[in-house]
């Protein structure tokens, strides 16, 4: 069954008025408008969107996409996008559409063969036409999984469980994040040398060894700078690693964060929440970590007026005054 142009117009006049969407949710608005394709009551269900999506699939004004928790949707093409699919075969465009729907995950050349129901010949012309004639596709590296193919659009930012982050480049553990002399200075060279050896088992060996010491590295630099300047955000620890002479190339607020969160585990650091809803960091190093939980659990940190209270009863806001200071004290 192909989709009646009626209902082609519905569509595009839908996206239109909802900037270029497409979901179940608005299908479900519209049920009746697309009896022709769905044949049963006029209550639409998942599986009425999904056989929707594959008759709209027919046609190329559309790319299909799925969000965070796997709802199914559709966007409508811009011209530029329109004109680069219109040069495709069909069973380019299958694979395409394939590889589009994976977004910034990307897909196994494994599952794109069960999905388009083609032969490895197939495939592989396929991803040659998309990838060399096109510059449509690329293929990315899984640092977790390194010997499978993973094939995602060409403008598409790999996810960072894919690229492994900051510590990782092109796929590659990313040594250049810390210079080599900065961790041999440590007095871990013996274990450098010995673990940089070209077998496969000791450059697994070392780059766990290696990897062991940057974290222990960029611990010992957030932990320098918290002692200095307590209270600090993330944001201002991120940028003072990204200054920092020790430590080169790119460094991300989520991977400095994995490490905080170490820290707080390790109980060297303790996280207080602001008035504004964010979060500091307090290095608390061998001091006992209760003592920073208790000091800076004091309401006065999440006070929406804290910057107007001050000392003295002649204020009309002053801790002796406090009710909620003095429950927390009492």
């Amino acid at each position: 069954m192909a989709l009646s142009r009626e209902e082609a117009e519905i569509v595009y006049k839908l996206c239109l008025e909802n900037d270029g969407i497409f979901t179940e949710e608005i299908f479900g608005r519209h049920i009746a408008k697309f009896r022709h394709s769905i044949q049963h009551g006029l209550v639409s269900n998942s599986l009425d969107f999904i056989n929707f999506l594959k008759l709209l699939k027919g046609s190329r004004n559309y790319s299909f996409h799925q969000d965070a928790e796997g709802r199914k949707y559709v966007k409508l093409r811009d011209s530029v996008s329109r004109q680069q699919v219109s040069r495709l075969h069909d069973l380019e465009y299958a694979v395409f559409c394939a590889i589009e729907t994976a977004g910034d995950r990307g897909i196994w050349t494994a599952d794109i063969k069960k999905i388009c129901e083609i032969t490895g010949n197939q495939l592989t012309r396929s991803l040659k036409v998309l990838l060399e004639q096109h510059g449509l596709v690329k293929q990315v590296t899984n640092v977790h999984q390194k010997s499978r193919k993973l094939y995602m659009l060409f403008n598409v930012k790999p996810a960072r469980e894919l690229t492994g982050g900051s510590f990782y480049f092109n796929g590659e553990f990313n040594e250049m994040l810390v210079e080599v002399g900065s961790i041999l200075s440590h007095g871990h060279s013996s274990a450098y040398n010995i673990c940089k050896m070209d077998t496969p088992k000791m450059l697994t060996l070392y780059h766990n060894v290696y990897y062991f010491y940057l974290l222990q590295h960029i611990q010992e630099q957030v932990g320098a700078y918290l002692a200095k300047y307590q209270g600090s955000s993330l944001s201002q620890i991120t940028n003072f690693l990204k200054t920092s002479d020790k430590i080169s190339g790119e460094v991300l607020e989520e991977d400095v964060l994995s490490i905080i969160q170490i820290l707080i585990l390790e109980e060297k650091v303790y996280s207080a929440p602001t008035a504004s809803g964010d979060s500091i960091y307090i290095w608390a190093g061998s001091a006992n970590v209760n003592f920073a939980s208790k000091a800076f659990g004091a309401p006065c940190f999440k006070c929406d007026v804290a910057m107007s209270c001050h000392l003295g009863k002649e204020n009309e806001l002053c801790p002796s005054k406090c009710t909620y200071l003095n429950q927390w004290l009492g």
